[in-house]
């Protein structure tokens, strides 16, 4: 894990956003056709009406891939400022610089749920609509989500995932490397910096679907 972390912080950022353009590209261009707006929402309006939203779709689609870098930004300074509060109030500060690159050092784990959504999508998945293309695989709503399924509760299940597990093992080993602390010490300092931001962001996107919905 050290090289990874030794990693020219501007070359990996540059990196993994070039990485979620590519595969946003290749989603949006090759896996969002005509027939598949047809499958999701012929039910529910009209062929005319699922033309309009499709030539629409393709009109704006560089809006969705242009919006990766910001995401990702916005991402991994969320959690560099999760990180930070706690060590501001921890006996050996590492300050902000450190945060910073362990929280995008760590977008490792994301960068593997990126790729693997998109080989299964490209190979195992069949999709037939449109909100599938969001699942996200090893994850609760993976295997629980169906039409049954509260649209509220799919932020919730899909954040218990495989991916959330490898992000938060990561920053516990990247902070030893700067804190020389136990790994126990660093998961508990994870879990209660990061994970109360993340639950905080799922409680955020929760009311927001209710709201919305």
């Amino acid at each position: 894990m050290r090289p990874l972390l030794t990693f020219n912080i501007y070359i990996w950022g540059v990196f993994i956003i070039l990485i979620y353009i590519m595969m946003g590209f290749w989603k949006t261009s090759f896996f969002i056709t005509h027939d598949l707006f047809y499958q999701s929402f012929s039910e529910q309006v009209d062929s005319e009406s699922i033309d309009k939203f499709y030539s629409n779709y393709i009109n704006n689609r560089w809006i969705g891939i242009v919006g990766i870098p910001l995401i990702t930004i916005l991402r991994v300074v969320y959690t560099s400022i999760a990180l930070l509060l706690g060590d501001f109030f921890s006996d050996n500060q590492i300050g902000f610089k450190a945060c910073f690159n362990i929280s995008i050092k760590a977008e490792f784990a994301f960068l593997l749920l990126a790729l693997t959504s998109l080989i299964l999508i490209e190979f195992v998945w069949h999709i037939k609509t449109i909100d599938e293309l969001s699942l996200v695989p090893f994850s609760l709503n993976h295997y629980w989500c169906n039409v049954n399924t509260p649209i509220w509760s799919k932020a919730l299940l899909s954040y218990i995932s495989l991916w959330e597990l490898i992000y938060i093992i990561l920053i516990t080993n990247f902070l030893g490397f700067y804190n020389m602390k136990s790994w126990y010490s660093n998961l508990l300092f994870t879990i209660t910096t990061y994970g109360i931001a993340l639950l905080f962001w799922i409680i955020l996107l929760t009311y927001l679907s209710i709201t919305l919905t």
